[in-house]
């Protein structure tokens, strides 16, 4: 079908755009027995469908749907590295419910063990819209990093001060960080006890839930987590985040949950259809 690229939307996409997406998933590099490496993501990252971050538009100059975004993964975030594309520079990943291409930048590798101990330890959960940590003075790799709702940050106790700055009113947290030989390194970290994180998830409450989506008022939507943004479904699944609830990353998936209450809205108008969503409990 018709699409189109480049800054501002207006490229057509030509068969070399295909081909060099298409050489760069490394098919070839496919072995009959691959081994799975263990990841950890290290920063805020797209997940694409095709390794590399030029955007792919349905429209002629609307900026709005890069069609090839699909997700925006979390710092911590654990992921099973399943293969690399030919330039290096991407990782396919598989995730709790997804699956798709990373910036290898953005993610660090780990054994096994590792990788499962962050499963079992404490952990703070941020809880606000966003959270953006301290300038660090001594540590520019955890420097002012920003978390969004959800994210899930290792714990540590019984420590006094960090970098110089006393932990009295702080959270002491791991935060992690891509070596230069792509493997994980923990800095330890401090989030300010003012900030909107709670230890533990939170209590799943009706008057939670709706405080939770009133925190992410007026934000601007972003389609897969584009725009450093949340679509319809991210802004559902941050949310269930809270309270440790994983749920599937896109709209049809979260709709076929056998949980759900479900609705035959087909033969409604749109005020019927609006007075069946008021009737609802949030």
């Amino acid at each position: 079908e018709k699409r189109y690229t480049g800054s501002d939307g207006k490229t057509p996409v030509t068969k070399e755009y295909y081909n060099r997406l298409t050489a760069n998933r490394n098919m070839g590099g496919i072995d009959e027995v691959n081994e799975v490496e263990y990841g950890i993501i290290t920063a805020e990252t797209a997940l694409r469908d095709f390794p590399g971050a030029e955007p792919s538009y349905d429209e002629e100059g609307n900026l709005e749907f890069d069609l090839f975004f699909e997700n925006r993964m979390k710092v911590w975030e654990r992921c099973l590295i399943l293969h690399t594309s030919a330039d290096g520079k991407w990782y396919f990943i598989q995730c709790m419910s997804f699956r798709g291409w990373i910036n290898a930048e953005h993610a660090a590798k780990c054994d096994r063990q590792t990788w499962q101990k962050y499963k079992n330890m404490d952990f703070v959960v941020v809880t606000g819209n966003r959270v953006l940590l301290d300038e660090e003075l001594y540590d520019a790799e955890i420097s002012r990093k920003e978390m969004l709702m959800g994210t899930r940050i290792p714990l540590l106790k019984g420590i006094e001060e960090v970098n110089n700055v006393s932990t009295v009113s702080s959270y002491t947290v791991l935060l992690p960080v891509r070596g230069d030989d792509g493997n994980l390194i923990e800095k330890t970290g401090r989030i300010p006890k003012n900030a909107d994180v709670t230890e533990g998830y939170l209590p799943m409450t009706r008057e939670n839930m709706i405080r939770q989506s009133f925190k992410m008022l007026g934000e601007r939507y972003g389609w897969g987590g584009s725009h450093y943004a949340r679509d319809c479904s991210a802004f559902i699944r941050d949310i269930y985040f809270c309270f440790g609830v994983e749920i599937p990353k896109n709209s049809a998936g979260q709709g076929a949950m056998p949980a759900n209450k479900k609705f035959n809205v087909a033969s409604m108008d749109v005020s019927q259809k609006e007075k069946l969503i008021k009737s609802q409990h949030p």
